[in-house]
């Protein structure tokens, strides 16, 4: 007896040493930070919420893709569980036929808003509808399916900073002090005025600007990307600068104020995952598109038509094209060949002289 408990004692702690890691691993995955779904509060592609509301739902990466699958306009995975789909229909309008097409996703590091007042809050959202929700899972890639859906990546490797930063200066409606040095000052106002000094010399800022920039470029792209409308445009990209600013708590006000205002600028849909600085950033991108999909970044929608190579998506819709025009044409020409052969064989059968051979040859019966 007392063999068998030892016996069952020892598996007992094998197990508990065996299962451990899981444990610990599902404990990690539990800290994946926040997800908020901001618009502007006249396009209703989100329900209505209030940003001071509670966190209802915790989203998976699962459910944050479908809910970009949603908005892009393109089917959400087979897979998806009907918990799931109770999830985005409190976040996503129930109109089927109302998406924008059109989202900016971001993972952002290094924002924490519980530092954020609620005056704060509501002076960089606006008027925007906020649904935010508790993020679970490892941080891994968002498969989303790609039917039409052109990827565009943030252009961080940005020129003419200064005379950008004064553009960006009067969009978020603030102030630029530049004095011909290195170092400048942007100005945004809150609650209250929020002001950063910006050395251009430093690689944590220069990082800092770029990123500001590159949210800035998607507004200055607009006559660049009038495009076709039947492609849905997914925006996406990681922003980890604010962890390495001095001053990152106002780094992050006005980087979030940027984010906000160009979402609702271009009239799209925001998805900002914000993970906390302590998670792993071995995946910062946030999705990955399946093929067929047509993947640019900012600077590439300047080209002209005719110098873009073509992409294998585009090859492939010219071999569709092709084999449907030789299909056609056969059908074409077969039908004026039947046509043709029908007209002779009646005017023959017409004109055919009413003779005894005639007659038999053409199946009338004699007495």
């Amino acid at each position: 007896m007392a063999d068998l408990a030892s016996s069952l004692l020892v598996m007992a702690l094998a197990m508990t040493i065996l299962c451990a890691p899981t444990v610990f691993a599902a404990f990690k995955e539990e800290n994946a930070g926040q997800v908020l779904f901001v618009e502007n509060a006249q396009q209703e592609f989100l329900r209505e919420s209030l940003f001071t509301n509670a966190i209802e739902e915790s989203f998976s990466p699962e459910d944050i893709a479908a809910s970009v699958s949603v908005l892009l306009g393109v089917p959400p995975p087979l897979t998806l569980s009907s918990v799931s789909s109770e999830k985005l229909d409190t976040v996503l309008s129930p109109n089927p036929f109302r998406r924008p097409r059109s989202v900016l996703a971001l993972t952002i590091r290094g924002i924490d808003q519980g530092l954020l007042s609620t005056a704060e809050r509501e002076a960089i959202f606006g008027a925007s509808t906020v649904q935010q929700r508790l993020a679970v899972g490892n941080s891994r890639q968002f498969v989303l399916p790609g039917y039409g859906v052109q990827v565009v990546q943030l252009d961080k490797h940005q020129k003419g900073l200064k005379q950008g930063l004064k553009d960006l200066s009067v969009f978020l409606g603030g102030v630029l002090v530049d004095d011909d040095s290195d170092v400048v000052v942007l100005t945004v106002p809150l609650v209250e005025s929020v002001s950063i000094s910006i050395d251009l010399s430093k690689e944590a800022d220069l990082k800092f600007v770029n990123d500001l920039l590159s949210l800035y470029g998607i507004v200055r792209s607009t006559g660049a990307s009038q495009g076709s409308k039947s492609v849905a445009k997914l925006y996406t990209d990681s922003l980890s600068s604010v962890e390495a600013m001095d001053n990152n708590l106002d780094a992050a006000k006005i980087l979030l104020l940027t984010a906000v205002k160009v979402a609702n600028e271009r009239q799209i849909v925001g998805v900002f995952m914000f993970r906390p600085s302590s998670s792993e950033s071995g995946q910062d991108m946030m999705f990955f598109i399946s093929s067929p999909v047509r993947s640019r970044s900012l600077d590439e929608l300047n080209q002209e038509p005719g110098d873009a190579d073509l992409t294998k998506m585009d090859s492939i819709l010219i071999e569709l094209e092709t084999i449907a025009l030789v299909r056609t044409s056969l059908v074409v020409a077969t039908s004026l060949i039947l046509l043709v052969a029908i007209l002779l064989g009646t005017c023959y059968l017409v004109g055919m002289p009413f003779t005894r051979d005639t007659l038999l040859y053409s199946g009338a019966k004699l007495d």
